[in-house]
């Protein structure tokens, strides 16, 4: 029953991260969009050159370049758990949140 009730908080958690990117509480970095852009047009270029690349080296630049990418999205999932803790730690803090055993609980499975 306690793994099922961590099942759905982290279900809605992710839920509220993906959805409704449109919302207006949405972070919006122009820059980020930008670095995108560039990225898609180096990827492209990247393409053409591997053809040219003898079969293992091309395979092991694509196995750097997908564990790359699981990297950074682990990066970015732990720093967005960072601000959930953090956030129960400032309204805990302010006593908005009044600090108990599930609020402990809690922020460490997120740290998990």
């Amino acid at each position: 029953m306690e793994n099922e009730v961590w099942e759905k908080i982290a279900q809605f958690l992710n839920q509220l991260r993906g959805e409704q990117l449109s919302r207006a509480s949405s972070i919006r970095m122009p820059e980020l969009a930008e670095k995108q852009k560039q990225t898609e047009k180096l990827m492209e270029d990247c393409r053409a050159i591997l053809e040219s690349i003898p079969e293992a080296g091309r395979q092991l630049l694509v196995q750097w370049q997908e564990q790359t990418e699981e990297v950074s999205c682990l990066q970015e999932q732990k720093s967005y758990l960072q601000g959930y803790v953090d956030c129960i730690y400032l309204l805990s803090g302010l006593g908005l949140l009044e600090k108990d055993e599930f609020v402990d609980k809690f922020v460490e499975e997120i740290k998990k």
